[in-house]
């Protein structure tokens, strides 16, 4: 029997691969109103309409695009309160605990990581990490370790200049957002009684083929309104719950699902 293996974060889910119709990239979803709270919105699939659901937000994790947002906020708290302990320490004398490397403090791993992340700029993305916060916060770094090791304070109007340069360069991150969201994620076009409805996850692994004996009962299912976890498999050391969508889903095709 063939399972789909999915992933969001750093966890696995599998799906029966007959329920599968296709994998598609994803593009701008569009809002809904009044919509429950893990429906992402709805989605344009072969001249149809059809609703989008977010596998995290089901399995109660904050969607990719709100983590994106914080780690991008925390960044830009941390900027502030990073050069603040710089011109404390050169006009204090008081230590300086704050990372120096500027691939090893949160927002110079985030960076890393998406310049590093091939898929991420299918639609432009990493292009803007690279242009607008990049050289600014690595030249950040290299100055203040430049400043600190000669105990030069004039070197913080410069420091200041490129604290700004690296917060504006956050804000047109904010901006564009939705384009890491559309390149890292992919919708599952899943089918159940004969209609169709996306699901959003993080990375998609491979198709694996096992056979029936390897497909197990769990000692407790696993189950929430609209899917449940009924078997399991063993996969790369790992259990990983294989995941079935019930037919409570498909209530909310009268509200939200038409043809286009």
């Amino acid at each position: 029997m063939e399972l789909l293996i999915s992933a969001i974060k750093n966890e696995k889910f599998a799906f029966y691969l007959d329920n599968i119709q296709e994998v598609m990239e994803k593009t701008d979803v569009e809002d809904v109103a009044n919509a429950p709270e893990f429906m992402e919105g709805m989605f344009n699939y072969r001249n149809s309409v059809i609703p989008v659901f977010s596998l995290r937000k089901i399995t109660e994790q904050p969607s990719f695009l709100d983590e994106q947002l914080k780690i991008l906020e925390d960044g830009r708290q941390d900027i502030h309160q990073w050069v603040d302990s710089l011109r404390d320490t050169l006009e204090n004398g008081k230590e300086f605990s704050k990372e120096l490397d500027p691939h090893k403090c949160g927002f110079g791993k985030w960076i890393d990581y998406n310049l590093g992340c091939m898929k991420c700029n299918n639609h432009g993305f990493v292009d803007i990490v690279k242009n607008k916060v990049y050289n600014p916060h690595y030249e950040l770094h290299s100055l203040a370790k430049k400043a600190l090791g000669e105990k030069n304070r004039t070197l913080m109007e410069r420091i200041s200049q490129l604290k700004e340069e690296v917060l504006k360069g956050i804000e047109i991150l904010i901006d564009n957002i939705q384009l890491l969201t559309n390149a890292y994620q992919k919708v599952i076009i899943y089918s159940l009684n004969g209609k169709n409805f996306g699901v959003t996850v993080d990375h998609i692994d491979r198709i694996v083929d096992l056979d029936k004996d390897s497909i197990k009962a769990p000692d407790i299912i696993t189950e929430s309104d609209v899917v449940s976890a009924k078997n399991i498999i063993e996969y790369e050391g790992k259990v990983i719950l294989v995941l079935e969508f019930n037919e409570k889903i498909l209530t909310m095709f009268d509200s939200f699902g038409k043809e286009s």
